[in-house]
């Protein structure tokens, strides 16, 4: 679905024909295709980031105020999937300020309803956001205490700029490069809103991302359209440039030979990726299953709830010492589930519960992965 607002976006800077190029190129990125089939949220979380963003640039370009309540309704619901959908927050309270005269308290009405949600359901979790960014400038104690902030930064900054060289192909990422330099050089309207908004709030998104101690690629994913139009607009003024004097063999050739690699490098990524990591989560899976025998009034304990609970049907609690850092004492007949996605030390929890409490392990399963691409998990 996000393929609607990158070629709505997309069209204000590029032709049919390398719109729906760069729609292709989006549909067969191995960074979408990971995830879309392993963590829904984050994929939800690009289609409302980027309808949210297309619609404020119609709202810049064409002054359209039904544009502004989808944004802001799309930004809110941004933030209820992740919160650095709050980010979008200021932009859209400026262009409804800004851009229309009459109305103002009804705009102010709906923004205040439409953000009262988010900010509902991150209430509770806003001190563990907080504590991510206070681990990540040193801030904490403890052995998660970060002894070099400036260089947690500057890692994460190496991470975001050097991954994409393989995941987009070095063509994609280096022309994306040259295209977002042409992109902010473009005088009219359009680019305007791109420099006011778009660029704007991508660089607070970056930043968002490099005080956390946390890397994973998933994050990269808001990233991937402006990477990609970018890349589109760099090609199209490049081809435009090769047709002055130029052969049209020549120019089809250089043309179809570019394109056709970059397509076939993405989709053979893609292909690469998903089998050789298709047993993520496949333990967990496994032993979900292996649940779905036991007793009906069986209390089962794990350290990884959601995943289990869904896939096994059955009551799942997180293990106490995870949820209250208090001590676990198993009663007989309880059933615990360990994976070694969560709990490192699982051999040591595993030989704590059988010599202390008299354990048995009635099953085991394993999942293997080729990680072709980080954060696998």
């Amino acid at each position: 679905l996000f393929l609607i607002p990158l070629w709505k976006y997309s069209r204000r800077w590029l032709s049919v024909d390398m719109t729906g190029i760069i729609c292709l190129m989006a549909l067969f990125s191995p960074l979408l295709w990971q995830w879309s089939l392993r963590i829904t949220m984050d994929t939800l979380f690009l289609l409302l980031f980027w309808w949210c963003i297309e619609r404020l640039t119609v709202v810049f370009v064409d002054k359209n105020e039904p544009a502004w309540i989808q944004g802001c309704l799309a930004g809110a619901m941004a933030a209820c999937v992740r919160p650095e959908g709050f980010i979008l927050f200021p932009w859209i309270w400026y262009m409804g300020e800004k851009t229309f005269g009459k109305g103002r308290w009804k705009r102010r009405g709906i923004l205040l309803l439409a953000w009262l949600t988010p900010v509902y359901f991150i209430k509770d979790r806003f001190l563990d956001i907080l504590f991510a960014y206070r681990e990540g400038a040193g801030m904490t104690g403890g052995a998660s205490q970060v002894q070099l902030p400036f260089l947690n930064f500057i890692d994460h900054l190496y991470v975001y700029l050097s991954q994409p060289l393989y995941v987009f192909t070095p063509l994609v990422y280096w022309f994306s490069v040259l295209g977002l330099a042409k992109m902010c050089r473009r005088n009219d309207p359009v680019g305007s809103a791109f420099k006011q908004i778009t660029v704007q709030i991508f660089i607070l998104v970056l930043l968002s991302r490099l005080v956390p101690t946390i890397y994973q690629d998933r994050h990269m994913l808001p990233f991937l359209p402006l990477l990609l139009v970018a890349a589109g607009y760099h090609l199209e003024t490049f081809f435009a440039g090769l047709d002055k004097g130029n052969s049209p063999i020549l120019l089809m050739f250089w043309k179809n030979g570019l394109i056709t690699l970059c397509i076939a490098w993405l989709a053979l990524f893609s292909a690469a990726s998903l089998i050789s990591q298709k047993d993520s989560f496949g333990d967990i899976k496994r032993s979900s299953g292996f649940l779905t025998g036991l007793p009906e009034n069986a209390v089962i304990y794990s350290d990884e709830v959601p995943k289990t609970q869904y896939w096994s049907g059955r009551k799942v609690m997180l293990m106490p010492y995870l949820a209250e850092n208090t001590q676990f004492v198993p009663q007989p007949d309880d059933y615990i589930v360990l994976h070694s996605f969560y709990i490192p030390r699982i051999g040591f929890v595993e030989r704590n519960l059988m010599g202390k409490y008299g354990a048995e392990l009635i099953h085991e399963d394993q999942s293997m992965v080729v990680p072709l691409l980080t954060d696998v998990m």
